[in-house]
């Protein structure tokens, strides 16, 4: 992850911190403590950090993962996997990095939200 991501967090909910419900949001969010519910956020990135622990489902365009997840997520960007985290559920994601070290438990599908015209004639 680069560092410069974390000096562009809009929003922290820090250790300590439990939330429920639904969250939607534009810009980076970091979450360090634990949410549970849905987040709604197709044009923004999400941090969860080391300590951070996130339960439910997340649509975003970016996901940067060093904590817990469990539950589904649908990213049209890339989803990072840094090294200590633990992932449990199910992953729609147009691009995937997954570094050594990290906990993937579920399924993954590579999706593109490119449609291609069609071309062929009659």
């Amino acid at each position: 992850m680069k560092k410069k991501e974390n000096s562009d967090v809009t929003t922290l909910i820090g250790e300590g911190t439990t939330l429920k419900g639904e969250l939607s949001f534009e810009g980076v969010v970091r979450i360090d403590g634990i949410f549970s519910g849905k987040i709604v956020a197709p044009k923004a990135v999400l941090i969860i950090g080391p300590k951070g622990r996130v339960d439910g489902e997340i649509k975003l365009l970016e996901l940067n993962l060093l904590g817990s997840f469990n539950g589904k997520i649908d990213i049209s960007g890339l989803c990072r996997m840094i090294s200590g985290c633990n992932f449990s559920g199910e992953l729609k994601t147009g691009s995937i990095s997954v570094e050594d070290g990290s906990v993937f438990n579920g399924t993954c599908q590579m999706v593109s939200d490119e449609k291609k015209p069609n071309t062929k004639s009659k």
